[in-house]
């Protein structure tokens, strides 16, 4: 199991809001961290995006999100759709390769119960944008409570999971997006 160093240190990329909150006897370093398999020529790109609404397009015109327009931008550096593929055992949206593992309106610690095989797909590129619903003000939508802290230590556990059962996948999180709703920001 990694360092819980390492954790947080990845952990904090996922929100820049939350950082004040995180217990400062916890010191920050990423020098433990593996290199990772190049990936060489003709291997395709096999990203699983992973977490809430945001990743599964809810409320986008054409129900894809951010994914379709990252596949068309990734495909256009190298002139080839067929070296970019989505994992994941969800589908939403009109793309022809919709996958995902993403649950609109759910925590943190539910995409961890719920993340596994998608994992075992193997992806080599992960997103995971987490950590929205953790803060909702609606105890029924972040059912583990609104402790920021508490939310960085299951990020911590997700990443952990992501580590373990794809080590030469790259991991990259994203920072929580501003919320439109004034009672929720402070959070």
């Amino acid at each position: 199991m990694k360092q819980p160093l390492q954790r947080l240190s990845l952990a904090l990329l996922f929100t820049q809001c939350l950082a004040l909150h995180i217990p400062s006897t916890l010191p920050l370093q990423h020098n433990n961290a593996c290199p990772r398999k190049v990936i060489g020529s003709g291997v395709k790109l096999r990203i699983l995006p992973t977490g809430d609404s945001i990743t599964v397009g809810w409320l986008s015109d054409d129900h894809n999100g951010y994914r379709e327009k990252l596949r068309q931008n990734l495909a256009n550096n190298n002139n080839n759709y067929e070296n970019v593929v989505f994992a994941g055992t969800e589908r939403y949206g009109n793309m022809e390769d919709a996958y995902h593992a993403a649950w609109s309106g759910k925590t943190i610690q539910f995409i961890n119960d719920h993340v596994d095989a998608a994992l075992e797909q193997r992806p080599n590129l992960i997103l995971l944008h987490a950590g929205t619903n953790d803060m909702n003000i609606n105890l029924g939508v972040s059912v583990e409570g609104r402790d920021p802290s508490a939310a960085a230590e299951r990020l911590g556990n997700l990443i952990d999971k992501m580590v373990q059962k794809c080590p030469d996948a790259v991991i990259l999180v994203a920072v929580i997006i501003n919320t439109c709703r004034a009672d929720q920001s402070p959070q």
